[in-house]
């Protein structure tokens, strides 16, 4: 009964069209539906997906930062060991250029010393090493053994400027117990080296050292620090003569510690004594160097003189 009826339904035109459209209808929203799902679950995969990879990349930018500046840590470091490095070798090549410098100094001042030595030698008439000759030397027994005088000297004049500092002239500065004196090139014999014991003559003064003997000849030692430091003459002072400078071409020679440089004198460069009653045999005082210039013929004189009376009155 029913079928006849929807049969008799659906002969209708009407209604079979509009269960037709119905059923269409449907389909197409069941179809949409269907495929709606999967695009909302694939969009929330992603979004998924998405959340994560940001969540990934929030935890690895501070590593990612850290590893920077860790690596700009490590290049400063290098760079400053560098600039340390190059300041350390531009330090040594400048003190191996001042040592160079230095040396090269020292070398230059040492050739200037040798080269003034050298001239200075050739002004200064240094006598030969004296050869072996008979030395004169006293018996012990024969005390009264007579020694040639040496011949007699008139006494120079004392007064004023000697002669021989009319004009200038070269001095010689010569050592004595640690005091400095100077002698006239023009008056000076020789420069004997005292490398042999003196020969001593008994019932000499005590400023007599000795003879020496050079060239045939025998010179008359005198200590000098006894001559020129009365009363202030250390104990030890003999100890230190090693030269013996011979006055003029007399038979006197006086000994000395050392022979210093040799230089020229204006006679304004001396402060000459215009009255010398006492102690004739000093000429005058240099006065850049503040040492004594000694008057070589008038100490010659008294030597003599000192020698025949056989005292040490040197005034």
């Amino acid at each position: 009964m029913e079928k006849q009826h929807q049969k008799t339904a659906y002969a209708d035109p009407t209604s079979a069209l509009t269960h037709y459209l119905d059923e269409l209808l449907h389909s197409a929203t069941t179809q949409s539906v269907d495929t709606v799902v999967p695009e909302e679950a694939a969009s929330d995969s992603a979004e998924r997906v998405d959340v994560g990879d940001i969540a990934d990349s929030a935890e690895a930018k501070p590593v990612v930062e850290e590893n920077i500046r860790a690596d700009r840590v490590l290049a400063e470091q290098q760079r400053v060991a560098l600039l340390q490095a190059e300041q350390q070798r531009r330090r040594e090549e400048s003190l191996a250029v001042e040592r160079a410098a230095r040396r090269e100094r020292a070398r230059q001042a040492a050739a200037a010393i040798k080269a003034r030595r050298e001239a200075e030698k050739q002004r200064v008439v240094v006598a030969e090493k004296p050869q072996p000759a008979p030395a004169v030397v006293a018996p012990p027994e024969a005390t009264s053994e007579k020694i040639a005088e040496p011949a007699p000297v008139a006494m120079p004049e004392t007064q004023g400027r000697p002669e021989w500092a009319e004009n200038a002239f070269e001095c010689l500065i010569f050592r004595v117990a640690g005091l400095q004196l100077a002698v006239p090139l023009v008056l000076l014999g020789a420069i004997h080296p005292m490398e042999a014991e003196l020969h001593e003559i008994p019932g000499r003064p005590r400023w007599f050292m000795g003879m020496m003997p050079f060239g045939g000849r025998n010179l008359r030692v005198v200590d000098t620090a006894e001559w020129v430091m009365a009363g202030r003459v250390p104990d030890d002072a003999r100890e230190g003569y090693r030269f013996v400078i011979r006055l003029d071409d007399s038979d006197w020679g006086l000994a000395c510690d050392n022979v210093a440089q040799s230089f020229r004198l204006h006679p304004d460069d001396v402060k000459w004594r215009s009255e010398r009653s006492r102690r004739p045999w000093l000429a005058g005082t240099v006065i850049d160097q503040m040492c004594a210039l000694l008057d070589v013929r008038a100490m010659s004189h008294l030597l003599s003189r000192a020698e025949t009376e056989h005292q040490l009155d040197l005034s």
